[in-house]
């Protein structure tokens, strides 16, 4: 039995050039799922390939190629991987990502073997190219790994032109799932607008990699900082987080909030306004995590308004849990009922909830708080590393 890997990573010596061209802290947390899964798929597949189509955004923004390079790499040592070039002008990159992956799948997966392919992301060029492969090779077989429903992908665009591109991209998608012979899910939810039905699932809500630890010093000038760090998209909820904290009045309150998206203009205008406010951008994977362990609050303001929160586990959550640091967020129905055993948690957004219970946590005694973190921390660890959460989906394969 072969296995294969098809997904956009971004390989690691390539990573500073690749990163720069991503889609901010989205594709930072895709990139750090992908290499996740792979540690724990050498475990089970010692012999998995990977080719990968990394995902970037589109020229003509800001600093972004107008052509990405092929060229071949080793996710671990011995392993002979491929990163596909393609052109990345609007529309022709879908074209080029889909005929030069074709291309490249024909010269790599053998005609007489039997084949495990696992397909990262619900992405037209991806799914299209393995199932056409598929049609005329009855022996591979296809997981999906469904990141997200693309339909949500498009609240707030009003372009026709867009909208007209992107329902012929959901129309190849839904064709080409029809194929798919089963599905990794990191939301139960997704069963439905997936058209799962009787095709074997299973659940991995995201996964902690050990190896992405990092050292730190705790502050000790008796400041109490709260952190936000990802995705700085409005509905996300971050400008909830701002106007709760503003309603605070001590002094010795910070409220650091890294990323980048539609609410950074606002974002710098109340860090200007109040001062304990500080907004640092877009930082390195390193420095968000340290970050992470550093403060003393870690919040996600998302709430559960939207029905696309159904459909998504929030990946600063297992980052979040696994710093030691307390973590206060919304019960959202996309996250496992286990995790909240672990965290501070609110169900809605009546009468100042996340001010009140912000307020709650930062005046409660430092050991209860560290205690409280360390129990998460370690939950994360025992039970979401990428092998326990791999021993899933071999589970899985082996029932096809």
């Amino acid at each position: 039995m072969e296995y294969l890997f098809v997904g956009g990573l971004y390989p690691h010596e390539r990573l500073n050039e690749i990163s720069a061209q991503g889609d901010n802290s989205m594709g930072i947390a895709a990139n750090a799922l992908q290499w996740s899964l792979l540690t724990g798929f050498d475990k089970f597949y010692p012999n998995i390939k990977v080719i990968t189509v990394p995902y970037i955004s589109t020229f003509p923004k800001k600093n972004k190629t107008i052509y990405l390079k092929k060229s071949f790499f080793s996710h671990k040592k011995g392993s002979k991987d491929l990163c596909v070039g393609f052109f990345n002008f609007p529309l022709l990159r879908i074209i080029s990502r889909y005929i030069n992956l074709v291309r490249t799948l024909k010269k790599v997966v053998y005609k007489n073997k039997e084949t495990i392919i696992f397909i990262y992301g619900i992405h037209s060029p991806f799914l299209k190219a393995v199932t056409k492969l598929c049609e005329k090779n009855k022996l591979l077989k296809t997981c999906l790994i469904a990141t997200d429903i693309p339909q949500f992908n498009m609240i707030g665009k009003k372009n026709p032109i867009y909208l007209f591109f992107k329902r012929l991209d959901f129309s190849i998608i839904n064709k080409s799932i029809e194929k798919i012979d089963s599905f990794v899910l990191l939301s139960k939810y997704m069963c439905e607008p997936l058209n799962v039905n009787e095709r074997p699932w299973t659940l991995i809500e995201g996964i902690y990699n050990i190896t992405d630890d990092v050292e730190t010093l705790e502050y000790n000038d008796g400041l109490k900082r709260v952190l936000y760090s990802g995705s700085l998209h409005e509905r996300n909820g971050i400008m909830n987080l701002i106007n709760a904290f503003l309603k605070t009045d001590n002094n010795d309150y910070r409220l650091i909030i890294c990323g980048e998206g539609d609410s950074k203009t606002k974002i710098i205008a109340a860090s200007e306004k109040d001062k304990r406010i500080i907004y640092k951008g877009l930082i390195n994977r390193e420095e968000v995590l340290e970050l992470q362990k550093k403060c003393d609050l870690l919040v996600n303001p998302r709430t559960s308004d939207g029905e696309y929160t159904k459909y998504s586990f929030p990946s600063k959550t297992m980052e979040y849990l696994a710093s030691g640091t307390p973590t206060l967020m919304y019960k959202l129905p996309g996250i496992p009922e286990e995790y909240y055993e672990y965290c501070y948690s609110i169900s809605n957004d009546v009468n100042d909830s996340l001010y009140h219970k912000m307020i709650e946590v930062l005046n409660t005694p430092k050991d209860e708080l560290k205690c409280f973190g360390l129990k998460a921390r370690d939950f994360i660890i025992k039970n979401k590393n990428p092998v326990n959460q791999c021993e899933k989906i071999a589970k899985m394969i082996n029932q096809l």
